[in-house]
């Protein structure tokens, strides 16, 4: 568990200075597929800024998947996927 704790952590560092995020929520040791308890899952809730706050092309939904997926790939830790949830209207 230390370890995959010690990984999110270094997820955490992208997440926190990848432009166009605003909040990041970590849950560690849990399978949010399988809903199983483990210790070498993870997984995070990444919300982003405002529509309006967010005005450059780096700042766009596309372009901060992409990015996340390259800074990810380069962490010496296991395989990460980078994907959206489904849109729920308000």
């Amino acid at each position: 568990m230390e370890r995959n704790k010690r990984g999110c952590e270094k997820v955490e560092a992208v997440l926190a200075n990848t432009p166009g995020v605003q909040y990041t929520t970590t849950v560690v040791g849990f399978n949010l597929l399988s809903f199983a308890h483990t210790s070498y899952n993870s997984f995070f809730f990444v919300t982003l800024k405002p529509w309006g706050e967010r005005k450059g092309r780096a700042e766009q939904y596309q372009e901060i998947k992409n990015r996340l997926n390259q800074e990810l790939s380069r962490l010496p830790a296991e395989p990460f996927l980078v994907f959206r949830r489904l849109p729920f209207p308000v």
